[in-house]
């Protein structure tokens, strides 16, 4: 729906107005997929640019955001040096 569309839209856009903001990255990707029945956008940056071995966290904003909507969010941390912020999202 349109409403479901705005909403990933402003994920998106905070996700990596994040990734600017509270990184010294210079690569970040998204990922947007639909996949059984679920909206999945996933919002990824290179965090081996801060040299910093940093906390785990979650994003408040994108967090609230995503269980509004009946969602899910999930923030892992992979060996290749990538943080990435996954919210799933029911459509």
């Amino acid at each position: 729906t349109g409403r479901i569309a705005g909403e990933a839209f402003q994920i998106i856009a905070e996700g990596l107005s994040n990734v600017l903001r509270h990184s010294a990255s210079k690569r970040a990707f998204v990922d947007v997929r639909c996949e059984g029945g679920s909206l999945l956008l996933k919002i990824g940056n290179d965090t081996a640019a801060d040299g910093l071995d940093m906390a785990e966290f979650t994003p408040r904003s994108i967090s609230e955001r995503t269980q509004e909507l009946g969602g899910k969010l999930f923030v892992e941390r992979r060996a290749d040096g990538y943080t990435v912020v996954s919210a799933t999202i029911p459509i």
